[in-house]
């Protein structure tokens, strides 16, 4: 039984592709799999970043609501003071009260002759 060569050519081409496609069908998972490690990585330092971002911005809105609350008290206590000067009537009652309680204490001190 005589082969001719271009059976022989057939033949090895034949053997060379199959060779080749168990070559890709073994290696080409393991290619993919890289790839998705690659992609799984990208995708979880985004996420990654992203929280750091949001913990950055909480941050600085936690910032912003500390100076929010002083002024907040500031303004409270200028509008207290301002109020006061306006309408002092609050310290004469206070004079007053202070003045009448004390009154009965003075004439004591003076009976007894202090």
């Amino acid at each position: 039984m005589k082969t001719s060569p271009e059976s022989l050519i057939i033949f090895l081409t034949a053997s060379v592709f199959l060779i080749l496609l168990f070559i890709v069908a073994i290696f080409l998972p393991r290619l993919l799999k890289k790839e998705e490690a690659k992609t799984e990585s990208a995708e979880i330092n985004t996420v990654v970043n992203a929280f750091r971002a949001l913990g950055d911005e909480i941050k600085s809105l936690k910032d912003q609501l500390v100076i929010k609350e002083r002024f907040a008290a500031l303004g409270e206590m200028s509008a207290g003071i301002a109020h006061e000067f306006r309408n002092p009537t609050g310290n004469q009652r206070a004079v007053d009260f202070i003045n009448e309680y004390f009154e009965p204490c003075d004439s004591y001190w003076r009976g007894i002759g202090l």
